[in-house]
């Protein structure tokens, strides 16, 4: 990818794995502790991956043009089963418009 704009997506994506760690990290490592602190980091490990969602949702967009360009993409793939035992319970996917 050697779109500026769509490296900017691909990094702010990335960038969720150091997050995770920290977070991860810092809640193992305070939980004990009276002060509580690390609900903090928590509300804002999952504040960013709501924004790397969306960040992915703003990427395939970028991708593929607008969105009816993505449903008509996903349309034209194969359509997926699912997992031995499971049709049994869901039904089966349907790729593109909803």
């Amino acid at each position: 990818v050697h779109s500026p704009e769509l490296q900017l997506y691909v990094i702010r994506i990335l960038f969720i794995v150091p997050i995770f760690a920290a977070s991860s990290w810092y809640s193992l490592k305070a939980a004990n502790s009276p002060a509580q602190e690390y609900v903090y980091v928590n509300a804002f490990r999952d504040v960013y991956e709501a924004f790397v969602i969306h960040t992915f949702l703003a990427f395939l967009t970028a991708c593929f043009g607008e969105e009816e360009n993505l449903i008509r993409v996903l349309e034209g793939k194969a359509q997926q089963e699912h997992l031995f035992g499971l049709h049994l319970i869901l039904r089966a996917p349907r790729m593109g418009r909803p």
